[in-house]
């Protein structure tokens, strides 16, 4: 007996053979199953594949970041506050507000890392390039350094180098602070009794001249002077030592 199957627009009966309903006169469609489901196990792979990889994903992310995540919001970033440890195991003296250019705190290194009365170099030497603000530390310290190594000056051991090679905590991106930048580890820190800092000078990375450099008198209010000329060798009557504190900034 010839298989019927039933017509889609009018529900007659017709010949499983036939192109047409007789009686309605719709087109026979037939469902081409053997490649409807090679696609279907093909879209299956696909999407296992995805989810797969996106799973792997958070589980590899830390859980602090992967809850929130899963949440569906931003990974919480830490808040420091001045006074607090900081990330290299420093303290945290400066805070900008924001990360726009790349850092948002200074964290001043620890008061064991000290360099006690160390030259600035250069000495009858002037350069452009070195500034007072917040967040110039990093680019007079690199730009010192140059100077040093200039053929005609070519010095070594001087305090930018020595702040620059510093490795604590396995960080290695400490820099000599700028004059302002000086100042606020003075004004957050030291007048709180923060940081264990010395009743002393402390070279800043600001250039005066060719044969000085501002300083920062810890000892006196943070008064800036420029009265030891680079080689630590100061004006009459002016005794004391000069030292050095590296910052970094994150």
């Amino acid at each position: 007996m010839e298989k019927l199957i039933v017509c889609k627009s009018c529900g007659n009966q017709i010949s499983k053979k036939t192109k047409m309903c007789p009686n309605c006169g719709s087109k026979n469609k037939k469902i081409f199953w053997w490649l409807i489901v090679p696609l279907l196990v093909i879209a299956c792979l696909v999407m296992w594949s995805f989810i797969s990889q996106i799973t792997q994903g958070i589980s590899e992310t830390p859980k602090q970041e992967r809850d929130a995540l899963l949440r569906g919001i931003a990974p919480v970033v830490k808040v420091y506050t001045i006074g607090e440890k900081g990330p290299a195991g420093g303290i945290i003296f400066y805070d900008k507000g924001d990360s726009y250019s790349g850092w948002r705190y200074l964290e001043a290194a620890p008061p064991e890392t000290e360099f006690v009365n160390a030259e600035w170099g250069t000495y009858g030497w002037t350069f452009e390039g070195t500034h007072d603000e917040i967040g110039t530390g990093e680019q007079n310290t690199h730009r010192i350094i140059r100077a040093l190594q200039n053929n005609d000056i070519n010095e070594t051991g001087k305090i930018a180098q020595l702040v620059n090679q510093l490795n604590f905590n396995g960080y290695t991106d400490w820099f000599l602070p700028s004059k302002d930048e000086l100042y606020w580890m003075y004004h957050n820190l030291a007048q709180r009794g923060l940081g264990g800092f010395a009743q002393e000078r402390y070279w800043s990375s600001t250039l005066y001249d060719g044969s000085s450099a501002w300083y920062l008198h810890f000892g006196d209010n943070g008064r800036s002077s420029h009265n030891y000329d680079k080689r630590r060798r100061g004006a009459f009557f002016t005794t004391g030592e000069l030292r050095a504190r590296a910052i970094r900034s994150f």
